[in-house]
């Protein structure tokens, strides 16, 4: 199980043991000055933040990825399907697993019924 302590900071990007290809990185967000983004690894961004809070959540995001979480960030392709998949899964009292959302997405997007 890896912690915190094993995550460093180069610039905006994080990395596992300062080595490597970083895990995530933080970009500002090209509309807001102050504000910031994690690039999560499949591309895509978090919602905004400001700087600590984008940082605070790049760490928890890759502390996810690095111990296996089955929770998963949603990239912005279709938000409002995802919110609404991911609020129905919540109200039913379980966790999405990447495999969860997939089918949810599929089964709400435009043109699927």
């Amino acid at each position: 199980m890896y912690g915190s302590q094993e995550l460093n900071w180069k610039n905006d990007s994080l990395y596992l043991f300062s080595k490597g290809k970083p895990l995530v990185t933080i970009v500002p967000d090209r509309q807001y000055p102050k504000m910031w983004r994690v690039r999560l690894p499949d591309g895509h961004t978090t919602d905004m933040a400001n700087r600590a809070r984008a940082k605070d959540a790049a760490l928890s995001i890759a502390l996810g990825i690095l111990n296996g979480s089955k929770r998963i960030a949603v990239g912005r392709t279709d938000l409002e399907v995802a919110k609404r998949a991911l609020l129905e899964l919540k109200a039913a009292g379980g966790s999405v697993t990447l495999e969860e959302l997939k089918k949810q997405l599929d089964d709400r997007s435009p043109g699927n019924g």
